[in-house]
């Protein structure tokens, strides 16, 4: 009787600290806007972070560098302490006289969750740059067992802005690109440049792999004449995905970065037909819902 009774506290325990995936957004704010919106994305087993990360689209196009989640607390129904991370310089304060500095910031998050969506508080401050604090806006969070993917996924990716050379927008990001893996591996693709209204086209090659956890590869589109590689590396928690990307033409090279979403119910296909094609343009905000599993 009582190894039973052991075996089922064990049961439970293994069963209270299954793996979670928790979604934190942090509404816009008023005291320091670029800092809000933004949304955090953990995957966890009971309190233990495993991996996450943070994006603040107002700021910055590349997610946060540098998280630390070591001051964050996921007790039961709370969500309380800091997230502490890294930004790249955000566009508009790269200058040719100017060095790229990294700035710091601190998130301090306090929520209680009511079954599986919470609401709360956040505060924050920014260093560097800009120096201030933002407190008691409004937080939102939802929690729920990681989605067990297919054997073909849809990725559809949005690639922002670069940081680096003198600071300007450069037509080649701003791309959104759309494939399907296949067994862990897309070979096709199909891209849009939003900045240019141009019409859509395939990506000449595509070798990107995923493995449930990253999406890393490359590919190349050509365009005015000009052939530009993408290598992507990417981050996928459930549905929300996150890419460093790195891009060459010729002899010019730059970075940025992008985020999007995994598509699992209604896909968006075909993928090379531009006008049956629906493009998800902000992605600062949610998934369509007609896309969710």
């Amino acid at each position: 009787m009582r190894i039973l009774f052991l075996i089922g506290i064990a049961l439970l325990a293994g069963s209270l600290a299954a793996e979670t995936v928790t979604v934190i957004h942090l509404d816009r704010a008023a005291g320091l806007k670029p800092l809000a919106p933004a949304r955090i994305v953990l995957e966890h087993e009971g309190g233990e972070i495993r991996r996450g990360f943070v994006t603040a689209p107002h700021y910055a196009p590349e997610p946060a560098k540098n998280v630390d989640f070591s001051g964050l607390k996921l007790e039961g129904d709370a969500i309380s302490g800091a997230v502490k991370l890294v930004w790249p310089t955000p566009l508009n304060l790269n200058h040719p006289e100017r060095p790229v500095k990294d700035v710091g910031a601190t998130y301090t998050l306090n929520a209680t969750f009511n079954g599986d969506t919470a609401t709360g508080a956040f505060g924050g401050m920014l260093g560097a740059h800009k120096q201030g604090k933002m407190t008691g806006h409004a937080l939102r969070a939802t929690r729920s067992k990681p989605i067990t993917y297919p054997d073909d996924v849809q990725f559809e990716l949005g690639l922002y802005r670069p940081l680096g050379g003198d600071g300007r927008k450069i037509r080649d990001c701003d791309l959104f690109v759309r494939f399907t893996t296949i067994g862990g591996k897309a070979t096709k693709g199909y891209c849009v440049y939003r900045s240019n209204r141009v019409a859509g086209m395939p990506t000449d090659s595509m070798d990107v792999t995923f493995d449930g956890e990253t999406l890393k590869g490359s590919f190349t589109v050509t365009h005015g004449g000009r052939t530009t590689t993408y290598w992507i590396d990417g981050t996928v928690i459930d549905r929300h995905v996150v890419v460093a990307v790195k891009m060459s033409a010729g002899d010019r090279q730059w970075q940025c970065g992008g985020r999007g979403f995994v598509n699992l119910a209604k896909r968006r296909l075909p993928e090379a037909e531009p006008a049956s094609a629906k493009w998800s343009w902000d992605y600062a905000g949610e998934a369509d819902a007609e896309l969710a599993a």
